[in-house]
């Protein structure tokens, strides 16, 4: 695995829980583009940085902890299972998901996020 890319991929993920909004935008190439599990798209650091003051004022990540990951040399691909914990607006909330990470000039080019709920149920 590429250290330098998980370094990265680590320092994005610890930004949030410290509130580090500094952090998060070094990690990030110029014309970065997120999107997140719940749909929501982020285009460039500008839009990046709005982002990030005005989910700072209104919520808080108690945890993220990536549970498994992934690299694919070939494509400078960085793929990581996590369990998200947060309060947002007064509201605590949890589930697992996974990013997909993709990089330029050793910086984050790409992050698209996918969600499930953090509680399984095997109904058989």
């Amino acid at each position: 695995m590429n250290a330098t890319y998980k370094q990265l991929a680590e320092a994005y993920f610890t930004g949030w829980i410290s509130q580090n909004k500094q952090q998060i935008l070094d990690t990030l190439s110029e014309d970065i583009y997120i999107e997140e599990c719940y749909g929501l798209c982020y285009s460039g650091k500008k839009q990046i940085t709005t982002w990030l003051d005005n989910w700072f004022k209104q919520g808080e990540v108690l945890s993220w902890n990536i549970t498994e990951e992934w690299f694919d040399q070939k494509k400078d691909t960085y793929m990581c299972k996590w369990q998200f914990e947060c309060l947002y607006k007064e509201e605590k909330g949890r589930f697992d998901g996974m990013s997909i990470i993709t990089f330029t000039n050793d910086q984050i080019k790409t992050i698209e996020e996918f969600q499930t709920t953090a509680k399984h149920e095997y109904p058989y």
